[in-house]
């Protein structure tokens, strides 16, 4: 790994919000307004594909660990890195529809 700073749950989320507010300030659509298809690519891309640092966010998030995902994103195989990964996934995903719903919120009002 070559950043000395832990990657955390936090810094993923963060920056996929980050990553969506970029998009919808810029007003720049690639999914040609597919919302399923936008939060899925950018959690996508702010999800951790090392399995050093997938083991470290379980070990500083243990739900991520111990909580069955249910995501599409997990493939049926239980082993402790493929839970995690698509769980922390999940929770990437779950923040980037809770802030594309305030972006319309803001919008609408």
């Amino acid at each position: 790994m070559t950043n000395d700073k832990p990657v955390t749950l936090q810094d993923c989320i963060s920056g996929a919000i980050a990553d969506l507010d970029d998009h919808l300030d810029r007003g720049d659509d690639p999914w040609n307004g597919d919302e399923n298809a936008m939060v899925n690519e950018l959690a996508d891309s702010a999800a951790p594909t090392h399995t050093q640092t997938i083991l470290r966010i379980a070990t500083e998030e243990p739900e991520i660990s111990h909580t069955a995902p249910d995501h599409a994103a997990f493939d049926g195989t239980f082993t402790p890195v493929n839970v995690a990964a698509a769980n922390i996934f999940e929770a990437i995903e779950m923040a980037l529809w809770e802030r594309l719903e305030e972006r319309k919120a803001e919008k609408a009002a």
